[in-house]
């Protein structure tokens, strides 16, 4: 937890920098085609310029929901009297397949082993042997 603490530091204070949302999050391996199960396995490089960490999927996943909490509080205390604002925020020891999918969605993440240069994440259907006809996300 305290990497990905670090890393989300890195990229926010990159933000209040320049004024532009700019990192790096990058496959570390061939990922297309696989599904979330599967890129769960997975580690990605992230960071900002050159100093990257390589991560579990749960770590990006951990960071990015992070970072999204904040520039939504950031947003929202525009509103109020100058000062300090807060977050609060619980970090899930997991993350279920949707809330996967809207977090992989919005990072843009490059796959140099891969035909494409980016993650495209995909919902597609699971599985028959899968109860109830719920969707599977894939990349």
């Amino acid at each position: 937890m305290d990497l990905c603490m670090v890393v989300e530091r890195a990229i926010m204070d990159g933000w209040r920098k320049s004024g532009s949302l700019s990192y790096t999050a990058r496959a570390t391996a061939a990922i297309d085609g696989l599904t979330l199960d599967q890129l769960r396995k997975h580690h990605f490089v992230v960071g900002v310029g050159d100093d990257l960490v390589e991560v579990p999927l749960i770590d990006l996943l951990t960071i990015f929901s992070i970072l999204e909490k904040e520039i939504a509080a950031l947003k929202e205390a525009r509103n109020l009297p100058q000062g300090e604002y807060r977050i609060n925020f619980e970090v899930p020891p997991d993350f279920s397949d949707e809330e996967a999918t809207l977090i992989l969605a919005g990072i843009r993440i490059q796959t140099p082993f891969d035909r494409g240069k980016f993650l495209r994440v995909a919902v597609g259907p699971t599985p028959p042997s899968s109860a109830g006809g719920s969707q599977q996300p894939t990349a």
